[in-house]
C-alpha cells in the first residue's frame, strides 16, 4: 500500500471515528535523522548529496522512508554508474522489511532534485524499539575503484 493511500485511508477512518466518538488517537509519530551530507568527487563540479531517514509509528503499523536531495549532478557529465539508497525498518536491530531505490539515472540527468524512497510497511502494533537504518551503494563513473558504501545513521526510536 502506498504512503498516500495509507494516509488517505487513515484520515478517512479518523474523520468517521471523530463523528462517532471522542477524537481518535491514530495520529502518527515520526522521527527523522538530521540531513546526512556527502560530497562525491565527480567530473565537472563535485556532486553533493544529502539523505534523511524517517520512521513513522501508527497504532497498528510502522513505516519508513528516505528523503534524498542533490546538487551539482549531471547535465554535462556522467557522475555515477550506480547510486542505490537501501533502507530497512528494524525493531531493536532486528530487520522487518527493506526497500531500495536507484537514483544514478536521475543524478546523471538532473543538476539538482529531490526524491523519496518509501514502501516500507510493517503491520505491527508492537510498541517500542522501531527505527529505520540504511546505506548507499554507489560507484563513481570512471574512478576505477568499483563499488563503495556510504553508511547512514539510523533514526531515533519510536513506539
Amino acid at each position: 500500500m502506498s504512503r498516500s493511500v495509507f494516509r488517505t485511508a487513515l484520515l478517512a477512518a479518523t474523520v468517521v471515528v471523530g463523528f462517532l466518538a471522542a477524537p481518535a488517537a491514530n495520529a502518527s509519530t515520526t522521527q527523522c535523522t538530521d540531513w546526512q551530507h556527502k560530497e562525491f568527487a565527480t567530473p565537472g563540479y563535485n556532486t553533493d548529496v544529502e539523505i534523511r531517514l524517517c520512521v513513522e509509528a501508527y497504532s497498528s503499523a510502522h513505516s519508513g522512508y528516505a528523503e534524498t536531495r542533490w546538487w551539482d549532478g549531471g547535465t554535462y557529465y556522467k557522475k555515477f554508474d550506480n547510486f542505490d539508497v537501501r533502507i530497512r525498518v528494524e525493531r531493536y536491530d532486528a530487520d522487518y522489511d527493506s526497500v531500495g531505490c536507484s537514483y544514478e539515472s536521475s543524478i546523471n540527468l538532473y543538476d539538482s532534485d529531490y526524491r523519496v524512497c518509501d514502501g516500507l510497511w510493517v503491520g505491527s502494533g508492537s510498541s517500542g524499539g522501531w527505527s529505520v537504518d540504511g546505506y548507499v551503494a554507489y560507484n563513481l563513473d570512471g574512478d576505477g575503484k568499483g563499488g563503495m558504501t556510504w553508511s547512514l545513521h539510523g533514526t531515533p526510536l519510536v513506539n
